[in-house]
C-alpha cells in the first residue's frame, strides 16, 4: 500500500473487514465492510459503529458464506427523528428510493406527549402504508 499515490482523488478504500488496515495510516477514508454474519456482532459491528463513513458494504460474495438473497434482502431505512429535520429528511429519502423502497421504515420517536407518540406512528404508516414500521427509539428526548 505504500505504493499508492494517494496524492490522487481517492473515495474511499475498502477490504474485506471492518477494521482499518494499519498500513493506511490515516492517507484516504476507510469504509468497513460485513462479509458475513458473524461480523454483525462483537468487535467487527462495534467498528462500523465507530465509523465516520456514510456507506458500509454488506456480505461480500454472500452467497460463499451460505446467506441467501432472502437473509439478505430484508431492509430497513434509516431511522429518522420525529423533528422536522427527520422528517424532511425521510421524506427526501424515501422519494429517492422509491422505485425500490426498503423493507420496513425505520423511525425514532422523541417526546413526552403518548398520543403525539401514536399520531405521529400513525401518520408515518399512512404516509407509507405498504412498508412496515420498526421503532428502535422512544425516549423523552434525544
Amino acid at each position: 500500500m505504500d505504493k499508492v499515490n494517494f496524492d490522487v482523488p481517492i473515495s474511499f478504500v475498502s477490504n474485506w473487514n471492518s477494521w482499518v488496515p494499519p498500513e493506511l495510516k490515516g492517507r484516504a477514508p476507510y469504509r468497513p465492510m460485513i462479509r458475513e454474519e458473524p461480523c454483525l456482532s462483537g468487535q467487527d459491528w462495534d467498528n462500523v459503529e465507530n465509523t465516520d463513513q456514510p456507506i458500509i458494504h454488506f456480505f461480500n460474495e454472500p452467497e460463499r458464506h451460505n446467506i441467501s438473497a432472502e437473509q439478505a434482502a430484508d431492509l430497513v431505512s434509516p431511522s429518522c427523528s420525529n423533528d422536522d429535520a427527520g422528517q424532511a429528511w425521510i421524506e427526501d429519502f424515501m422519494n429517492r428510493i422509491q422505485d425500490a423502497p426498503p423493507d420496513y421504515l425505520g423511525l425514532h420517536y422523541y417526546g413526552t406527549d403518548g398520543n403525539a407518540a401514536q399520531e405521529f406512528l400513525e401518520d408515518m404508516q399512512n404516509k407509507w402504508p405498504e412498508i412496515p414500521v420498526i421503532v428502535s427509539e422512544i425516549a423523552n428526548q434525544s
